[in-house]
């Protein structure tokens, strides 16, 4: 269960769907980010695809480094700022609306100046295989969309290797190999507190020593 909540909200895709309402990244900002990361995949692989063959080690590794780093670059990007309006309201501090808005604002101008960019990367995409394929764009596009696959399957895949800092209960940061790593760490630090919260007497129990009020 908590692997399946922590996924909802953490994948780019599934949480599209899945994410919890309240989540400061929300389904249409993460709507945007997949759709731009997407166009950054399957556009730039299938120019290349077209050019050097739709096989072997090299495209497979333009996919995995030429794409992959960029686009998880990008992603983590487009997170912050998107999440930099929320955080600023549940900061604690004092907010004027006008923070609030500016904030927006900046989300707004960086998300249009990426879409614009995206844009103009795709466009020039199209003209080179335009040029240099027989073939429909829809055609190339889809027989090169395992990029897209590469792309769910890897984010899930980092998420429990990639070794991460954390920190839990005020303790100085660890570091913790994915997701299990870090549930098992707080699941350790806190199972010990649980048990202690535990009540210590049935509250169905029929004897005459009751807990006390």
């Amino acid at each position: 269960y908590d692997y399946a909540y922590h996924l909802a909200n953490k994948h780019l895709f599934i949480g599209m769907l899945f994410c919890h309402p309240a989540h400061p990244f929300s389904k249409m900002e993460r709507l945007f980010v997949a759709v731009i990361v997407s166009a950054l995949v399957v556009f730039p692989v299938s120019a290349f695809s077209v050019q050097f063959g739709q096989t072997g080690l090299l495209r497979t590794l333009i996919i995995l480094v030429g794409v992959t780093l960029p686009r998880n670059l990008l992603k983590l990007y487009l997170i912050r700022i998107s999440q930099a309006d929320v955080k600023l309201e549940l900061s604690g501090a004092v907010v004027e609306e006008k923070d609030v808005m500016s904030q927006w604002i900046f989300q707004a101008v960086v998300m249009v100046l990426i879409a614009t960019l995206t844009i103009i990367i795709c466009m020039l995409c199209t003209q080179f295989i335009s040029n240099r394929s027989e073939e429909s764009l829809s055609t190339v596009l889809g027989r090169n969309g395992d990029g897209l696959c590469f792309m769910f399957t890897l984010e899930i895949v980092f998420d429990l290797i990639i070794p991460a800092p954390f920190s839990v209960g005020g303790c100085p940061e660890k570091f913790a190999v994915g997701f299990f790593g870090r549930w098992r760490a707080e699941r350790d630090f806190y199972e010990p507190w649980e048990d202690a919260e535990k009540p210590k007497w049935d509250p169905t129990d029929a004897s005459p020593v009751r807990a006390p009020l």
